[in-house]
């Protein structure tokens, strides 16, 4: 080009700056204007600062915003947000809060980018906190904006400010904007409430293959491995949508507690077709699906197989190879063959020493998590209150419980769960009871008032147990297992008085009664059963027969795919 003016020599920096790959040939371009002594404006320093922002380079960004002093243009509105962008990817969350303090009209950018500077800084409480800030202040979010804040909640584990945040989504007019359905079905799935979450991907007027995927991988962690097989099915069947090894991933991890013949190895066969065979991501859920069945031989062949085994696959193999069967040593040799291991490798380990009550192993691989900077996680602190309730460490489990929350992690229900089981254990009853009425989950989550009642009938606490077992009933008035704990209570205190009211009213519950039956003749001879039944002589040979029955099923409408 002969006449090179500002103009163009703007236009090819604003071009190489939206791309990490040729980012670095802004500073090459900008050389050659300082060569024809061109002047930057506030356009150049708005890319240029862009291009520091994708390379995450601090230092060069910093240097950038002391030359858009010098030159005039710290007030320029395009300027202001790029460097705020730059400072909030670089994770200096005081200079991006600097900068934020100068824009006078702060505009869903501007939001977006301090509150993508909070999570950057893993401030995630600090981020929400300024989302409601700014919201109450008069700023209208965009789609990625309630989309990131789905997203803090979930690592948050708040999901009743996501449920919130879904009628501010639905008030403001934009549900329909893809990226944040997606985001909704995430928080839906990760809470476990999937019936909602299916609600919002049935409204999915062209869902892609991440709603797919977010559907089938949220019934495959809340253990409803039909529902997820029944969605993936549908996928297979859609004429633009083809199942990835996320998909394989999350669909043999939900069939993986089935019988192989079933799911599985069906499923390990379409794999082989779709050739993501030698995918860590799927062959640490086939590792795991071949374990659970009993086929150690096979779960090794996947393993050697993978050329690139990453913490993942290492990870599987800790927790279902030897942790999860005590080989607690075995697990050990093999979490050191692992170069730089990630929170989730630390936490499989963590399982297992809690699931075993090892506490004092438990607390050394907390302390190497801490050690290692990592931060640790709600997955975390679950095996360590179990380990200490397993143990009885009651000091240790209170600690633990002040330092997630001091962490910024909200308490789920398994996590009020160990702390339940821990102070009961302890005879510490009038606590449990106190830590239940203040949780969220005393009328959700019934299984803290079954626990507290369990244990009251172990220290014959009848005053403490009655409270609970009326929590209970309250809700569920026919809970067989209430009513069968109760009994159990009265007579452990000796009041025969109520065990005879609580037989009483069991019988007119009907919640004491015969089973069911029914009746097939089979070559001339009747075989009577029951839901359930086990004792029938060729029990082995039926179940077999139906998982046979139920791999044909699975078969036929994969071979129609």
């Amino acid at each position: 080009m002969p006449l090179r003016n500002i103009v163009t020599f703007n236009a090819l920096i604003a071009a190489y700056s939206r791309s990490r790959q040729h980012a670095t040939s802004v500073f090459k371009v900008l050389s050659e204007m300082e060569i024809q002594f061109l002047r930057p404006n506030g356009s150049t320093f708005t890319s240029q600062i862009q291009a520091s922002s994708l390379l995450e380079d601090w230092l060069m960004g910093s240097a950038l915003h002391t030359q858009v002093i010098k030159f005039g243009f710290l007030d320029d509105i395009c300027v202001q947000t790029s460097l705020l962008g730059m400072y909030s990817n670089c994770g200096d969350l005081e200079s991006a809060k600097q900068v934020f303090s100068r824009i006078v009209d702060k505009d869903a950018m501007a939001l977006n980018s301090m509150i993508l500077g909070y999570m950057k800084n893993d401030d995630i409480p600090g981020g929400l906190q300024f989302f409601g800030s700014m919201v109450r202040a008069g700023a209208t979010p965009t789609p990625f904006t309630f989309s990131m804040v789905l997203n803090a909640c979930n690592k948050l584990g708040d999901h009743t400010f996501g449920q919130l945040i879904h009628a501010q989504v639905i008030v403001s007019g934009t549900p329909t904007d893809l990226p944040l359905q997606n985001a909704l079905l995430d928080m839906y799935c990760s809470c476990g409430d999937t019936h909602t979450a299916f609600c919002v991907f049935s409204r999915i007027e062209n869902p892609d293959l991440v709603s797919w995927n977010s559907m089938i991988a949220g019934y495959s962690e809340n253990g409803d491995g039909e529902e997820a097989m029944s969605m993936f099915v549908q996928l297979c069947r859609m004429p633009f949508a083809k199942p990835d090894e996320y998909t394989f991933a999350a669909i043999i991890s939900a069939t993986g507690a089935f019988p192989a013949s079933a799911y599985g190895k069906p499923l390990h066969a379409l794999v082989k077709k779709a050739g993501f065979e030698r995918s860590v991501y799927v062959g640490s859920t086939l590792v795991s699906m071949y374990f659970n069945n009993g086929e150690p031989d096979s779960a090794q062949n996947i393993f050697n197989s993978i050329p690139e085994k990453d913490v993942v696959l290492w990870t599987e193999m800790i927790t279902d190879m030897y942790a999860k069967i005590g080989d607690l040593q075995a697990a050990e040799l093999i979490l050191s063959q692992v170069t730089s291991p990630d929170l989730k490798c630390w936490n499989s380990m963590l399982g297992g020493y809690g699931h075993h009550g090892k506490a004092e192993e438990a607390f050394k691989v907390f302390d190497e998590i801490l050690i290692h900077n990592l931060n640790p996680d709600q997955v975390t602190f679950i095996s360590l209150l179990a380990a200490c309730s397993h143990c009885g460490l009651v000091d240790k489990g209170k600690f633990l419980w002040i330092y997630m929350k001091e962490s910024g992690l909200v308490p789920g229900p398994k996590h009020y769960s160990c702390m339940v089981s821990l102070l009961s254990r302890a005879g510490l009853l009038e606590e449990a009871e106190e830590m239940i009425i203040e949780s969220p989950f005393s009328q959700d989550y019934l299984d803290l008032w079954r626990t507290l009642l369990s244990y009251c009938v172990a220290f014959r606490n009848l005053r403490i147990g009655v409270r609970a077992a009326e929590q209970v009933l309250s809700i569920d008035a026919e809970d067989s297992a209430t009513h069968t704990l109760l009994t159990n209570l009265y007579a452990a205190a000796g009041r025969w008085d109520g065990v005879t009211k609580m037989r009483r009213k069991i019988r007119g519950l009907m919640l004491e009664k015969d089973p069911g039956l029914s009746w097939i003749e089979v070559m001339n001879n009747i075989h009577v059963f029951s839901s359930g039944d086990q004792s029938h002589l060729d029990v082995d040979e039926m179940q077999a027969g139906l998982c046979r029955l139920q791999g044909n099923m699975i078969r036929s409408e994969i071979d129609e795919i």
